[in-house]
């Protein structure tokens, strides 16, 4: 599945994800990101599972496919001076 990141709250580690096509936001942790937590931010493209928690849908398996690298935090997180 396919989604943007609606929010995240790097301070209490969880946030949620706007499924493509789908009004319905999907919970996520932290915990489920493979990646630089650094660079999950809100309109990060990603692609996830969804699974179910006490009851409640939930994204598990996050991947990011797409960030806002246009900025100097995210830049230093890759390596890159954003030089072409």
């Amino acid at each position: 599945m396919f989604g943007t990141i609606l929010c995240f709250k790097p301070d209490r580690g969880f946030g949620f994800i706007r499924q493509s096509g789908q009004l319905a936001d999907l919970f996520f942790h932290v915990s489920e990101f493979s990646g630089d937590e650094d660079l999950l931010r809100a309109g990060a493209k990603v692609e996830f599972n969804a699974g179910e928690y006490k009851g409640k849908k939930v994204a598990r398996d996050i991947r990011l496919l797409e960030a806002d690298i246009d900025t100097p935090e995210v830049r230093a997180i890759l390596g890159s001076s954003g030089a072409a």
